[in-house]
């Protein structure tokens, strides 16, 4: 089932079909309405009728247009130089006048052709639409030409072709009213598969004798709505393919309405249109919420189609494919063969192997090998809940949450439970920093370091960052719960997560209760560089929102890449402080990659993003 939204409706400009290029034969100022022409110069009541010319008001109502002083209606589409009009009193022969906003003007004269009181041939005044159970149309017949006594006599063609009528309402009908007098009623589907472009030309024929042609514009139908990223989905830069029926053509004044929160949103790049497809580049919308729904419906001229619910996935960058894991275990072995249990922490070494911290396993495991078909898993250390140092078969972690990987080639890990800092190297665990202590340690989970002799831990429950430099223990920034910028101490984090790097020395925080990214740089002196409320919208700075991030890493061009526990994707933060959404397709192309929980994340010098769901138990590799 389609998911049909309330549909809003706005102003919105209408052009007709282009039309030959006219002569202004009148010397008024161009803020002035100009009538150049007419078309057709004459015809009776029911006759719909074109001005040629400028300065008409989009907005229909703000048109007044007599025709020998006497008004006639103005009707949709119309445009600033073409104004679609119908005779709905008898007129008599005299001028065109138009008055616009105060501002008036004249134009040629129009013939009024006297029906004659009574003739044979019908007369259409007005088509009203959704008369049968809202659907549905019916065809006002002048009270000079009154409908046959006989049903037979009468026929009713849309396109010159014959179609079935619904029901026929004379005087003394149950369902008459002088009001709208004499009607012919007809049935959507009828009416619908006989349009031409985006009209019904309707016309009724008593025993043979033809009446006017009575134009009247389609509403705009959408069918579906398509993306690569999936059927009623899309992404910032996706191609969207709208199907449907009576869109018209793009030389009419046509969008798209996609409205949020009371707002009309950019109007998308518009590719191509036809009365039956239109294909449209959408652009990204950093205040809209990823995952958010958001209706789209078409106008063309005044008429505007139902709504349809399209899922807005936010800027699509690059591919996912997974590189290891399955179900929740503990098995090595290759891609989908092996298998995690709440995967957390990630760290790339010098040689493009990947570091898992296996936080349910108790164990540090290793990708090696990898490519888009995935990866060798091997476990470096670790296997049963505990402390114990050791050889790496026989030394236990509890919960570990994160690793590092120093230029020798050695591991340190996070040890969550055991609120220590260990060192893997050389097939050996040892303690690396720390006691068993919650004062040293309430809980690290991140740790950081591009060089060996200086270490940054997150130390969660103690909200602090701490540094380890030549293996003594230092408080770096924070130590109370709250939210502050300053320098060492005077800085409030809440509850630290995730730590990383960056090239130039510049420590980054994944402040997770707090919503935001924090920057330490020298001296300690703490910043926000994103972040601060809970959400999932981009922007710069303070204006972005995150929620629970708890993973970082940094690429050599200075982009910080969050894993968004609870938001459910992977943000990105420009060296200026722009969070963007990355919302990747899976590599197969079968539809967008779906975080359940990203827990870890590590970039390497090619930008490939590798991040760990602890919800799916998986390891992927991301390009951008």
């Amino acid at each position: 089932m389609k998911n049909i939204l309330t549909i809003l409706y706005v102003s919105a400009a209408f052009f007709l079909l282009p039309a030959c290029a006219k002569v202004n034969v009148f010397q008024e100022p161009p803020d002035h309405p100009v009538i150049d022409s007419i078309a057709p110069a004459s015809g009776r009541v029911g006759t719909q009728v074109r001005l040629w010319g400028s300065g008409f008001s989009t907005n229909t109502s703000m048109d007044t247009v007599r025709i020998n002083g006497i008004l006639v209606r103005v009707d949709s589409p119309s445009t600033s130089t073409v104004l679609l009009v119908a005779l709905i009193d008898s007129t008599g022969t005299g001028p065109v006048h138009i008055n616009v906003n105060g501002q008036s003007a004249d134009g040629p004269v129009f013939t009024y052709i006297n029906n004659g009181g009574g003739g044979t041939k019908p007369l259409i005044t007005k088509v009203d639409q959704g008369v049968i159970d809202e659907s549905g149309y019916a065809l006002r017949i002048s009270p000079n030409t009154p409908l046959p006594a006989a049903d037979n006599a009468i026929q009713v063609l849309i396109g010159g072709v014959s179609v079935p009528i619904y029901s026929i309402v004379r005087q003394g009908s149950p369902s008459y009213n002088p009001v709208t007098g004499e009607s012919i009623l007809l049935e959507d589907a009828n009416v619908k598969k006989n349009a031409v472009d985006i009209y019904a030309n309707f016309q009724v024929t008593y025993n043979g004798n033809p009446s006017n042609v009575f134009p009247v514009q389609m509403k705009p139908v959408m069918d579906d709505i398509f993306s690569r990223s999936g059927d009623y989905k899309f992404g910032a830069g996706d191609t969207i393919t709208i199907q449907g029926h009576f869109f018209g053509s793009r030389a009419l004044p046509s969008s798209l309405n996609i409205p949020y929160n009371g707002v009309q949103l950019q109007q998308p790049t518009i590719l191509n249109w036809t009365n039956t497809e239109i294909r449209a580049v959408m652009p990204l919308y950093p205040t809209i919420p990823i995952g958010n729904q958001m209706g789209i419906s078409v106008f063309v001229g005044s008429l505007e189609s139902q709504a349809l619910g399209c899922i807005y996935l936010g800027f699509v960058s690059g591919k996912v494919s997974l590189i290891a894991g399955s179900d929740v275990g503990s098995a090595d072995g290759f891609g989908a063969a092996a298998a995690f249990n709440n995967p957390a922490g990630l760290a790339l070494d010098a040689s493009g192997n990947l570091y898992v911290a296996d936080q349910y396993n108790n164990r540090i495991r290793k990708i090696s090998g990898i490519s888009t078909a995935g990866g060798t898993v091997t476990t470096v250390a670790g296997s049963t809940a505990g402390f114990r140092d050791g050889g790496a078969a026989d030394a236990w972690f509890n919960q570990p949450a994160a690793v590092a990987v120093d230029e020798a080639g050695t591991v340190y890990v996070a040890d969550f439970t055991n609120n220590r800092i260990r060192a893997i190297a050389g097939g050996i665990v040892s303690t690396f920093s720390g006691n068993g202590s919650t004062l040293s340690y309430y809980y690290p989970t991140g740790v950081a370091t591009n060089n060996h002799n200086l270490i940054y831990v997150a130390d969660m429950n103690n909200n602090r960052i701490q540094g380890i430099i030549n293996v003594n223990l230092f408080t770096l920034a924070g130590g109370v719960s709250g939210f502050a910028d300053g320098t060492g101490t005077a800085a409030k984090f809440k509850t630290p997560y995730g730590v990383a790097l960056g090239a130039d020395g510049t420590l980054y925080v994944a402040d997770r209760d707090n919503h935001a990214i924090r920057k330490v740089s020298s001296g300690g002196v703490v910043t926000t560089l994103a972040g601060g409320t809970e959400g999932t919208i981009d922007g710069t700075g303070t204006a972005a929102q995150f929620q629970l991030p708890v993973a970082l890493a940094v690429d050599a061009q200075g982009n910080v890449f969050v894993a968004d526990f609870y938001g459910f994707h992977i943000r990105k933060i420009s060296p200026q402080g722009v969070v963007s959404t990355l919302s990747p397709m899976l590599a197969d192309g079968s539809g967008p990659a779906n975080f359940g929980a990203p827990s870890g994340i590590a970039v390497d010098a090619q930008g490939v993003l590798y991040i760990s769901d602890a919800s799916s138990h998986r390891i992927y590799r991301m390009t951008q």
